[in-house]
């Protein structure tokens, strides 16, 4: 993928994944390279209560490895091997939730999620839940 290009940029948008309008303060809206800085740094914030739950040690350093983690995860969609969410409460990022490891033949796979610290306990998860499965 170039740097730059809007074309290459255009096709890692998630592929038929819809924007969900959950309730009055929440929305999932598709995952984009755009959200690129505000994930890594909400990421990088609540990472010592997420570190239980990521497959790697250590998260990326900066924003271009941070780029090169999503534009993978964002080619997943592409092939419909993921639907992944920015979960945005009140018009504020505040995490992200997708279905992954998908075997589409049987409707099976797994879902993912997590949410800023300072907007657990209000049922965020539980409503973006529900919705991204029905």
């Amino acid at each position: 993928m170039s740097e730059n290009s809007t074309a290459d940029h255009e096709e890692l948008r998630i592929a038929d994944t819809p924007t969900l309008i959950v309730s009055e303060l929440i929305t999932l809206r598709p995952a984009d390279l755009d959200d690129t800085e505000i994930f890594m740094a909400l990421k990088g914030k609540n990472y010592p209560l997420l570190t239980p739950w990521f497959s790697s040690s250590m998260p990326p350093k900066t924003a271009d490895e941070r780029r090169k983690v999503m534009a993978g995860d964002l080619e997943e969609t592409t092939r419909h091997e993921r639907y992944w969410w920015m979960i945005e409460y009140n018009d504020e990022l505040v995490g992200k939730i997708d279905i992954h490891n998908m075997h589409r033949p049987t409707r099976i796979g797994e879902i993912g999620y997590w949410l800023d610290d300072d907007f657990t306990g209000k049922g965020i998860v539980t409503e973006s839940t529900r919705a991204v499965l029905n």
